[in-house]
């Protein structure tokens, strides 16, 4: 799967204090009504790395499955909070409004099912934009965007009559159909914050990895 390196700049990194403890062992009620261990609860759900931060302080830290603070790590979802927290940057300081209609940022959006989106509908992922974020299938929506951005290749079994998008942009530019109107419903849909990437580097003329680095990573130290 491609990557990008999300430089940290050259400045001091921000320190943080720490106050650490032994956690290991306080118990706590699941919502299965099972009692367990913080220990247990790290075992059983193959945690990678864990921390805790109470009052500006880490009181704990560790790392577990050959994982050490310095490994790379996938982050799934959390890229969501950052490419949205990058968003809101550059929404604070006027480079993007968030009632201004995404073609505005992105004129080929017009020929699709995102033209009369909003960047708030984008932000809030309430689009009507016809896509399914369905994991158990393949083919899904979603299939085709892990398919299109490396996550994965396309499936031995596939049907040979599925038209795979060659990346994400091209699988975002494909997107013709509303099954809703704009702004009337919400949809967990990983697509409204590809797109969200895709504006802010056609604003910024900067790659994403790179934005993000000059924008959070290199302010905040870290």
């Amino acid at each position: 799967m491609p990557t990008a390196q999300v430089w940290r700049g050259s400045g001091k990194i921000m320190p943080i204090s720490r106050q650490e403890k032994d956690i290991s062992q306080i118990e706590f009620t699941r919502s299965n009504e099972v009692s367990q261990s913080i220990e247990a609860f790290l075992n059983d759900s193959y945690t990678d790395g864990f921390l805790v931060m109470a009052d500006g302080y880490i009181v704990h830290e560790s790392y577990h499955n050959g994982m050490r603070p310095e490994t790379p790590h996938l982050m799934q979802s959390v890229s969501k909070s950052i490419t949205s927290t990058v968003t809101g940057i550059m929404i604070g300081r006027g480079d993007l409004d968030t009632s201004a209609l995404v073609k505005t940022y992105i004129p080929e959006l017009a020929e699709t099912a995102w033209a009369g989106a909003t960047l708030q509908h984008v932000l809030d992922m309430t689009t009507g934009v016809q896509y399914s974020e369905e994991y158990t299938r393949l083919d899904s929506d979603v299939g085709k965007t892990d398919v299109a951005s490396g996550w994965r290749p396309i499936a031995p079994d596939a049907s040979p009559d599925i038209d795979w998008p060659a990346s994400v942009w091209d699988q975002i530019l494909s997107l013709k159909t509303c099954d809703a109107e704009h702004g009337t419903r919400f949809l967990y849909r990983s697509i409204e914050t590809d797109l969200l990437a895709h504006i802010m580097m056609r604003v910024s003329g900067l790659p994403l990895h790179k934005l993000i680095s000059q924008e959070l990573w290199q302010p905040m130290g870290a």
